[in-house]
């Protein structure tokens, strides 16, 4: 099989939708920056980071376990049991949001507008509820075409179609000079994620049409493979995600403003990396469970070499000019942000140069191993932000964030190589890019 073009014609593919999707990511938060107060503005990064968050939870680490259920089902021509894992996995979606329902009516929204400080969250309880579930029904949609290495759909259905049509309704809401308050930019949001759920799912719904269908629960299966990858997503969000957190609770919503301004902006620097992530998962199925582990290094040091190339070059960009992006992006009263992102940059550099560990231990069996890690990492990283905060106050918190960044990238950097026998970090000396094209390079 070759590699090279299949990665290259998909990386296409996912390159063009993802550069769309970060073009209107940037968009709707300058327009939401604009009609918004600074304080609404920050309440809906909260509202949003939590969102991500119980969907999280509710989805119960289902994104790679699919991809893996899925892969391996082609691989070992089961294809029956790729309509048996989105069976399962929409059913306990909509179980654990059934249960997730039940605990905000005994109290759970209110506990978290007490530890946030918002109380919107309470008054739109219900329709957060909507959102957590509908978030996480994207899922099964999109991970079940990246299974099926349909990465184009894969892609489009993965919330990138709603951030385009959030972005239009956005744009004539600006234009025509209509007020937006911050329960109508919740409805909005809810609005634009229903819309390409449906088409994602009747698209993959006739695709069905070409498997056979057994009645075979695999819900243990997926089960066993998503709860380690759970505490895994949670963990990982919760890294990326404290610093809002953080914020609301030990600052006040203008910091959250100043802070969410800084980490949406430093999120291009990953694009590289997260273009990787989209294309290279069911790859990496194949050529462990093929015993391929040589080849499978060449691929990911050689890919990683070559995608961290802009990475770095956003990442200079960004040092060096990070007071005049954001004033251009988010306006002058976020000039304070400037230096959040130059502490956020750091940390984003050392992940992508590190390669892609996190996502191989998923993929390969290792979730218990990178579960601990994961955890540890974030204790560290939120131990850290809470002594740092009180000497610098939101720029603390960012340090503790890239610390604990840092940390995880380089503890998954180890165990990858004492439990897989690869490395993944990037290298860039001309011999090695030239001897990793050869390598996996296989007509």
């Amino acid at each position: 099989m070759n590699y090279v073009k299949r990665f290259i014609n998909d990386a296409a593919v996912a390159l063009v939708i993802k550069i769309t999707g970060v073009v209107c990511m940037m968009i709707n938060n300058m327009v939401f920056a604009r009609i918004l107060t600074q304080e609404e503005f920050g309440a809906y990064f909260l509202f949003s980071s939590t969102i991500i968050f119980l969907s999280i939870v509710v989805k119960v680490g289902q994104k790679q376990a699919i991809v893996r259920l899925v892969s391996e089902a082609l691989i070992y021509e089961k294809t029956y049991k790729i309509v048996s894992v989105v069976v399962s996995a929409v059913l306990v979606i909509s179980l654990t949001s059934f249960v997730l329902f039940i605990l905000f009516l005994l109290g759970l929204d209110e506990v978290i507008a007490n530890l946030f400080n918002a109380e919107e969250f309470v008054v739109l309880s219900v329709w957060l509820l909507v959102w957590i579930w509908l978030l996480a029904l994207e899922t099964p949609v999109s991970e079940t075409f990246r299974g099926l290495h349909r990465i184009g759909e894969a892609t489009l259905f993965d919330n990138l179609l709603s951030h385009v049509l959030l972005t239009l309704v956005l744009i004539v809401i600006y234009f025509q000079d209509i007020d937006l308050t911050l329960k109508g930019a919740v409805f909005i949001t809810i609005g634009c994620i229903i819309v390409p759920l449906l088409i994602g799912g009747s698209i993959l719904t006739s695709r069905f049409k070409d498997y056979e269908y057994r009645s075979v629960s695999v819900t243990k299966e997926l089960l066993y493979i998503s709860l380690p990858l759970m505490f895994v997503n949670i963990s990982n969000f919760v890294l990326n995600n404290s610093g809002i957190w953080l914020s609301s609770i030990m600052l006040d919503q203008k910091s959250i403003a100043v802070y969410g301004a800084a980490w949406k902006f430093v999120n291009i620097i990953v694009f590289p990396l997260t273009i990787f992530n989209l294309v290279i998962q069911p790859t990496i199925v194949r050529l462990y469970e093929d015993k391929s582990i040589e080849k499978l290094e060449k691929i990911l040091r050689g890919l990683s070499s070559i995608l961290s190339i802009p990475a770095i070059l956003v990442s200079i960009l960004l040092l060096v000019y990070n007071k005049d992006l954001i004033t251009i992006v988010y306006g002058d009263s976020y000039i304070d942000s400037s230096s959040v992102l130059v502490i956020l940059t750091i940390g984003q550099i050392i992940n992508v140069i590190t390669g892609q560990n996190i996502i191989l231990l998923g993929l390969c069996g290792k979730q218990v191993l990178l579960m601990k890690i994961t955890i540890f990492s974030v204790i560290f990283s939120i131990v850290i932000s809470s002594v740092l905060v009180n000497y610098f106050m939101v720029n603390g918190i960012a340090m503790g964030v890239s610390g604990g960044l840092i940390l995880c990238n380089l503890m998954a950097l180890y165990s990858v190589y004492k439990s897989i026998g690869i490395k993944t970090y990037a290298s860039y000396h001309p011999d090695f890019i030239k001897e990793a094209y050869r390598k996996i390079y296989v007509t």
